[in-house]
């Protein structure tokens, strides 16, 4: 035990937090060297109570400090879950309804953690009411809004079925927590044994793009070291992983700021009276005679990627060998494929036209704003270069 040599670090935000420092100090936790308090955005975030070199440990959490899945799956409601078929096995939904189960017992070891993490998300996405989901009318986020509530929706009934009168838990309680988990887990090799983890104040560090921490599982546990040198007072970050603001948005509640992995979906409709119709869905792989394009925020190479796949959609005459979906092309090829392209940008374009929530009428909100704007500057983008395109071929 380290309680009688550990200080707790000015600042820190809460008593909570202050119980979970001493919490995780007191059973072999590196935690000495950070504390935690409100950033520049008025989010709570970790910051450095040290100067650190290049490489240098902050953090350390040893296993017994990791609420992972596997102590979940061996809990009494893990093992129910276990020896039902139909429960959904996911190690978030074991971890989901382990947390749920345990946060009631006033006893349990893990209450200083279960005190610094949220249980409620009114403001994020997946909870947002009709009118705010209507504002993100056009934008890929509210397909994968919709996917999840639905995936959630269907976990909870498989698990609900299972437990039946056994744990009296809502889907609110159930899509708070598992959302919780969402945004808050890591992969973890505990012990040699790789799992989703829970991982107490490393899951407070925020994101940024170029974080100035690197983490990982480290003898045993979990740690989190310097990338480079760190001054004392510097908000400790490191990066959620590479996804497109759609997903951020949607899985997160928030926009990065980078706009590198921006892109945006259309659609191209193909021909049904084309006579090559069955040959060019058979070429381009899909059941349908839609074609679905995503494009990255580097224009030029989303449109030389996009070429191959636009040529074929606009064939009229079939007859497609692999040497003719890249490479120099007729002119008239390259013409009709922007001209499929330009149709399919403008159509969804239309889309966030079509929606009375427009980011000019007072009623988004402006995270809601930001994500549209962002991705119809996008489009317009790709739009402009396709005109462009156009007049050179």
């Amino acid at each position: 035990m380290m309680s009688s040599l550990y200080t707790i670090p000015p600042h820190n935000t809460s008593p909570e937090i202050d119980a979970l420092f001493q919490w995780a100090s007191d059973n072999g936790a590196n935690v000495e060297q950070v504390r935690v308090e409100q950033n520049n955005l008025g989010i709570r975030g970790v910051f450095a109570a040290k100067d650190f070199a290049p490489g240098e440990l902050i953090i350390h959490m040893p296993a017994n400090c990791i609420l992972g899945a596997d102590t979940a799956r061996l809990s009494a409601i893990g093992q129910a879950i276990q020896g039902a078929a139909n429960a959904d096995q996911s190690e978030h939904a074991y971890l989901a309804m382990f947390m749920l189960a345990d946060k009631a017992h006033a006893m349990s070891k893990w209450n200083d953690y279960y005190n610094t993490i949220p249980w409620k998300f009114t403001d994020h996405p997946l909870f947002y009411g009709e009118d705010r989901l209507a504002q993100l009318k056009g934008s890929a986020a509210l397909e994968i809004i919709y996917r999840r509530r639905f995936s959630l929706q269907q976990s909870y009934q498989s698990l609900t079925d299972v437990m039946g009168k056994m744990q009296e838990f809502t889907l609110t309680d159930y899509l708070n927590i598992r959302t919780a988990i969402n945004s808050r887990c890591f992969a973890a090799n505990l012990n040699g044994h790789p799992q989703v983890a829970m991982i107490p104040l490393v899951d407070i560090l925020n994101h940024a793009k170029d974080g100035n921490c690197q983490r990982g599982s480290d003898q045993g546990g979990y740690s989190v070291w310097a990338k480079g040198p760190i001054a004392e007072g510097t908000e400790l970050t490191h990066n959620y992983g590479n996804k497109n603001p759609q997903r951020y948005f949607a899985h997160y509640g928030f926009l990065h700021e980078s706009t590198e992995d921006d892109e945006c979906t259309i659609l191209i409709q193909l021909d049904s009276n084309c006579p090559a119709l069955t040959e060019k869905m058979k070429l381009l792989n899909i059941s349908q005679p839609v074609l679905e394009l995503v494009l990255g925020h580097n224009i030029s190479q989303g449109i030389e990627q996009a070429m191959p796949l636009l040529r074929v959609a606009a064939n009229k005459t079939g007859l497609f060998a692999k040497s003719r979906l890249s490479g120099k092309q007729p002119s008239n090829t390259d013409a009709a494929a922007l001209l499929l392209l330009e149709t399919g940008l403008k159509n969804k374009l239309r889309c966030y036209q079509a929606n009375k929530h427009t980011p000019f009428s007072g009623n988004s909100e402006p995270i809601i704003t930001g994500l549209l704007q962002r991705e119809k500057q996008l489009l317009q983008n790709y739009l402009t270069a396709c005109s462009q395109a156009k007049l050179a071929v």
